[in-house]
């Protein structure tokens, strides 16, 4: 048996409690009314420097309803503003937050930045190195929302006013995260990053603009599209015809190649792109009736799971072939006709219908931009042995001479609250 002295014993516990309290320490803490939170972090090309860089603040106090912050680009009618925006010309992004530091009172946090806006100038210049720089960063969260606008973001931001929602994070949260919504797609920060590096998928963004329309005669400018087989879609971000408070839309996608931006789809394509790549949930779509072109058949489609993808290598060039499994729901037959009995037919219009809109959207992405955004390349790669063959194919140069093959697959399980249409004398 070992003796300790009783002095050792109570070093040793003074130590312990000594070290504990030092260890516990909040020799660096911030406090939170210390600091200055963006909610969204707007990228443009600069006048009096490379970059022009526009951050969105919140106004916690007027989120909170204690009181008003300052004034900028949220809230109305003699409310407090809920958001304040601020711009600067700056070499990169991190020196901007140096620059911006020295002007507001508290501390830059980007911690619950909820979205990165870039403008149609920038992207078509490039955005490769900044998405670097952003994931690099500490406080940028991988899961930010990436968007493109076709104005300059400090335009943007002042038109964004959140009506529906006091908070303006919640109301980036619910416009771009929702899954019923298939006229754009999802996009995260983390998810252009690991395409803009890939060799085997190219990135895209969000597509967002300003509405300026502000009466219902405005609307005839933009042009009717009524006689296209997808009427409700076919419209871009900035050019729907819709008269609303709310000035900021969503609606398309913008394509990349090479961190460049190289063109954009409409939101009809842009559902496409969403079943090629297997992240469409259920949204309506619009058909002729097949008795009567002059009505329109509304389903609500819906994936029933991933689509089937397989591709081989055919006198040097990629045959792809893309299986979709797709239900329908009957919810308006405008012409009356009894499709709950026979719904044959519109199924076959149905499907008919989708497969040309998905091989028109794909034309587009290999003649027109020569991308590859629906990721074809990860099930062509798999032809190949070893990633040498693989590099030695050049993919990104062989993409625009890829041939599909759709095949829809659609069956309507249900017609809503219609079992069967009386017969009409």
């Amino acid at each position: 048996m070992i003796f300790v002295p009783k002095a050792f014993k109570s070093s040793a516990v003074l130590m312990t409690a000594v070290l504990a309290l030092s260890l516990s320490g909040c020799y660096d803490q911030r406090e939170i009314d210390e600091l200055a939170y963006p909610l969204a972090v707007g990228l443009d090309v600069g006048e009096a420097n490379v970059l022009r860089m526009t951050l969105q603040l919140a106004a916690p106090l007027a989120i909170g309803g204690g009181g008003g912050g300052e004034s900028g680009g949220g809230g109305g009618g003699g409310e407090a503003e809920t958001t304040s925006v601020i711009t600067v010309d700056t070499p990169s992004i991190y020196s901007g937050l140096n620059m911006i530091n020295n002007i507001i009172s508290k501390e830059i946090n980007l911690s619950h930045a909820k979205v990165i806006i870039v403008s149609k100038k920038l992207a078509q210049n490039g955005v490769t190195k900044y998405i670097q720089a952003i994931k690099r960063g500490r406080e940028f969260r991988p899961d930010t929302f990436f968007l493109l606008t076709n104005e300059p973001p400090y335009e943007y931001l002042k038109n964004i006013k959140p009506i529906l929602e006091s908070n303006p994070a919640k109301y980036y949260e619910l416009l771009l995260g929702k899954d019923y919504a298939s006229f754009f797609p999802d996009v995260r920060i983390t998810d252009f990053h690991y395409a803009d590096t890939s060799d085997s998928i190219e990135p895209v963004a969000i597509l967002s603009g300003t509405n300026q329309k502000e009466k219902v005669d405005e609307l005839g400018e933009i042009g009717s599209k009524a006689g296209s087989d997808r009427p409700e879609g076919v419209y871009e971000a900035g050019d729907i015809p819709v008269i609303s408070d709310l000035k900021n839309v969503v609606m398309g996608l913008a394509v990349f190649k090479s961190g460049k931006m190289v063109g954009t789809l409409n939101g009809a394509e842009a559902a496409c792109y969403q079943m090629v790549t297997g992240k469409y949930k259920h949204s309506f779509w619009s058909f002729p009736d097949v008795y009567d072109e002059s009505n329109l058949v509304v389903m609500d489609i819906i994936q029933r799971k991933k689509p089937s993808i397989t591709a081989q290598i055919k006198d040097g060039k990629a045959v792809v072939k893309i299986v979709l499994d797709l239900e329908g729901d009957f919810t308006s037959i405008q012409s009356n006709i009894a499709y709950e009995d026979d719904p044959q037919p519109m199924e076959d219009r149905a499907k008919e219908l989708i497969a040309k809109e998905i091989a028109a959207m794909l034309k587009k992405t290999t003649e027109e931009y020569d991308s590859d955004i629906c990721g074809i390349g990860r099930y062509v790669k798999g032809s190949f042995l070893t990633l040498d063959q693989w590099e030695s194919f050049k993919w990104n140069e062989k993409y625009s001479s890829t041939d599909f093959t759709i095949d829809v697959k659609l069956k309507v399980r249900r017609t809503g609250l219609i079992i069967k249409t009386a017969k009409q004398r």
